[in-house]
């Protein structure tokens, strides 16, 4: 297990873009976490702020809950409790 301290950038193999802080890197089991707030980019533009994340490198999907909120590339604003982010399907699913 790795622990990154401060602010961390990471790029996944699908391009999406996470700026967070404090995140913890769970290489036995290939998960990626924070419980700090986080941005992410997505290849298309759109924006998500999360309070934390969870991301599973190896199915490519993130989770999160709490306080969401998305930004779509046209400036269109969605606030969510929960969202699944399923890099490969490119989808995003949100409560």
């Amino acid at each position: 297990m790795l622990n990154s301290v401060g602010a961390t950038t990471i790029t996944t193999a699908e391009n999406y873009l996470f700026e967070s802080n404090n995140v913890t890197f769970d290489n036995k089991n290939k998960i990626i976490k924070s419980d700090f707030p986080t941005k992410i980019i997505d290849p298309d533009g759109n924006i998500i702020l999360v309070t934390m994340f969870n991301y599973n490198s190896i199915k490519n999907v993130l989770f999160s809950k709490g306080d969401i909120e998305l930004k779509d590339k046209n400036k269109n604003l969605y606030k969510f409790n929960q969202i699944y982010i399923d890099e490969k399907k490119k989808k995003i699913i949100g409560s």
